[in-house]
Formats: structure tokens, C-alpha cells, sequence
């Protein structure tokens, strides 16, 4: 699935888990871009730096 707008960017794929109906599973799939991505495209700015962005 895509959001309007953003359909060049990236993809949502949604996981149903078998066993817990309830339970919400997201991947937001992103397009490689040359030189890679970045350490925040990967998360690990989230990582080793944490916090939340206000």
C-alpha cells in the first residue's frame, strides 16, 4: 500500500501475524537512492543517538 503522494518514495507493507490477530506489524520500504542511504534513512542515529525529535 501507498500513501497518496508519497507513492515514489516508499511502500508500506503490512504483516498479519497468524497466531495474534490483533497485533500490528508495519514495514515502511524505502527505495534505494545512490550513495546509499544514510544513518538515519537505516536508523542508526536512532540508535547510537537516541531521543525523540521534538
Amino acid at each position: 500500500m501507498t500513501f497518496p503522494g508519497l507513492d515514489e518514495i516508499f511502500h508500506v507493507v503490512p504483516v498479519a501475524h497468524p497466531w495474534w490477530p490483533e497485533l500490528s506489524i508495519r514495514f515502511d520500504l524505502c527505495y534505494r537512492v545512490e550513495g546509499g542511504p544514510t544513518d538515519w534513512e537505516t536508523g542508526e542515529w536512532l540508535v547510537t543517538a537516541g531521543g525523540r525529535i521534538r
